[in-house]
């Protein structure tokens, strides 16, 4: 899948994703879903290092900030956030009546869920497994 920097750096998009994270799910889908979580902080951990590199270049006095050429800057931002990022994901969590999501963050992570339709089972949450699963840290 492929997704821009500026849709993972958005705060409404990362809350969601943090939210799902925070779901009781299968050991699988918690594993692949902690591993897309660890390449969305490493993105944005390099992104805040190109911004602060993009500001001390632009900068006519080094470390003065009031000097930024914020025109420039600008369009260092711009193309930093159109950049296409791979993430590794290709079965989509199913949503279950179990899991709190608002309508909005099921929208935002679209291209991470899906729901079952009341005909099938709900293999989210095994009825034979233990379901506390606790997300991993971002670290």
């Amino acid at each position: 899948m492929i997704l821009k920097l500026e849709t993972v750096l958005n705060p409404p998009f990362q809350e969601a994703f943090v939210a799902l994270t925070n779901q009781p799910l299968p050991a699988v889908s918690a594993y692949r879903l902690a591993k897309v979580l660890k390449q969305f902080v490493r993105e944005a951990a390099e992104f805040d290092a190109a911004r602060l590199k993009s500001i001390e270049a632009h900068c006519s006095t080094p470390g003065d900030r009031s000097t930024l050429d914020a025109e420039a800057f600008r369009k260092d931002l711009v193309e930093l956030l159109a950049e296409a990022l791979e993430v590794e994901w290709t079965e989509r969590v199913v949503l279950t009546d179990k899991m709190t999501l608002t309508a909005q963050q099921v929208a935002l992570l679209e291209p991470f869920v899906t729901v079952l339709d009341a005909s099938e089972s709900d293999p989210a949450v095994p009825v034979a497994t233990d379901r506390k699963i606790v997300p991993m840290s971002e670290d």
